[in-house]
């Protein structure tokens, strides 16, 4: 079977980003443009070779797992080190930081995922707390010695 690396629109990401993503822990986000000389095409089998992905193997640590809409992409791991020992920097997690793919920006706020173009929000997809921890993420802070 064929991975299927295109989305059709945006609700289609967004629907995988929710489903096939968020919800098996896949929380690790590098976003990125393929360069105008490049075939989209041919660049997903190339990120598809580079990082073994497949459909069936979504059990294993370094799992890596990547979508396109038009020209933007998105590779999703379980893990930041996954991505980072693969030369790639600026890896965002979606608990915490905004992630922006084409012309939107996407987060997870108050056990949704919630995905913006502009001031408005474009959909809100709400996340299954049984499925995963979508619990608005805060880095702790430990106590200063007074």
């Amino acid at each position: 079977m064929k991975y299927r690396a295109e989305a059709a629109n945006l609700q289609v990401l967004v629907n995988r980003i929710a489903s096939d993503f968020l919800r098996l822990g896949y929380y690790y986000a590098k976003s990125g443009t393929i360069p105008k000389a490049v075939n989209p095409e041919d660049f997903d089998k190339e990120q598809i070779k580079r990082f073994r992905i497949t459909f069936t193997d979504r059990h294993d640590d370094d799992d890596v797992q990547y979508v396109r809409l038009g020209k933007a992409y998105l590779l999703v791991a379980r893990r930041k080190a996954t991505l980072t020992k693969q030369g790639l920097s600026d890896v965002l997690d979606f608990r915490v930081s905004n992630i922006h793919i084409a012309h939107v920006c996407a987060r997870i706020h108050k056990g949704r995922l919630e995905v913006r173009d502009g001031e408005g929000p474009v959909c809100k997809h709400k996340l299954d707390p049984k499925q995963g921890n979508f619990k608005d993420y805060a880095p702790r802070r430990t106590a200063q010695p007074g």
